[in-house]
């Protein structure tokens, strides 16, 4: 999914660059350097804290709750994934977006974590870690756009 947006937006870019004002190319940039970063951050922390915690899937530990997953292909640990990346992204997004954009981001961040925790794949403590580590990443993105515009703009 995540790829499929990263994609989405890349193409969007190259398609309407030639046609875009200085500002909108601006912009464009800055959200590109803030993913980048972003992504980069979360994945290698939450592939981290995975392998460090291993912590039992829910479907693993209570079978007849929930129905198991076929095959087993790998065990994580803490944090989730998926609301990591939900929670970045919409971070990221926010301040690009008008108010209905707002609420579909907050419908998209929401029924990431919610549906992963209805469906078994991760404990509520999970759901919360791996938020926390999407907003860390995605204030480390717009941390690190905004100062490398500060080094640049010092050097000319």
């Amino acid at each position: 999914m995540v790829a499929g947006i990263g994609i989405g937006l890349g193409y969007r870019y190259l398609r309407i660059r030639h046609a875009a004002t200085e500002r909108q190319l601006e912009s464009m940039g800055e959200f590109m350097v803030g993913l980048i970063i972003a992504f980069s951050v979360v994945w290698c922390s939450v592939r981290i804290l995975q392998n460090v915690t291993l912590m039992p899937r829910p479907w693993a530990l209570l079978p007849e709750l929930v129905s198991v997953q076929v095959p087993f292909l790998q065990h994580e640990g803490l944090p989730a994934s998926a609301p990591a990346i939900s929670i970045m992204l919409a971070c990221l997004a926010w301040r690009y977006v008008g108010r209905r954009g707002r609420y579909r981001l907050m419908w998209y961040a929401a029924a990431a974590c919610l549906l992963s925790v209805v469906s078994g794949v991760n404990w509520p403590v999970e759901v919360a870690a791996g938020g926390l580590i999407g907003w860390i990443g995605a204030r480390m993105g717009q941390w690190y756009s905004r100062f490398a515009r500060r080094v640049v703009a010092g050097f000319q």
